[in-house]
């Protein structure tokens, strides 16, 4: 018979589990289902009859996308293109916080002066 000294306590975890217990989950965790990418690949691979051949969902979307942008249609151009070459990289602007840092001393004195000839209160600049 083990003695409580012999007994190694776990910190971590429940403490209602034991070694030897029986499973909680005995059948196992329940498998995956299917992710809307991997029903809409499925989807794109199936054969499907058109006229006296078989083609993929995925070519028929395709041409079609391709005779819609023949046609002139904007998004079908657009589309194909993002597809071909990739979406345009966007460019983000950030604006900095504080103008004034970039100045020099002698530009943010004339800053200074030009503040207190307009006699607008200025913000303390005895440091």
């Amino acid at each position: 018979m083990e003695s409580n000294s012999d007994i190694i306590k776990n910190p971590v975890g429940n403490p209602n589990f034991y070694k030897g217990m029986p499973s909680l989950n005995p059948a196992g965790r329940p498998r995956a289902s299917a992710s809307f990418k991997d029903i809409i690949s499925w989807a794109m691979q199936q054969l499907v009859k058109d006229g006296d051949e078989y083609k993929t969902q995925k070519q028929i979307i395709i041409e079609q996308v391709t005779e819609q942008a023949r046609r002139g249609k904007p998004w079908a151009i657009e589309w194909l293109a993002d597809r071909l070459e990739g979406k345009a990289v966007q460019t983000v602007i950030e604006q900095k916080k504080n103008p004034l840092g970039e100045l020099t001393d002698e530009q943010l004195d004339e800053v200074l002066s030009f503040l207190k000839a307009k006699k607008i209160n200025a913000p303390n600049t005895d440091l």
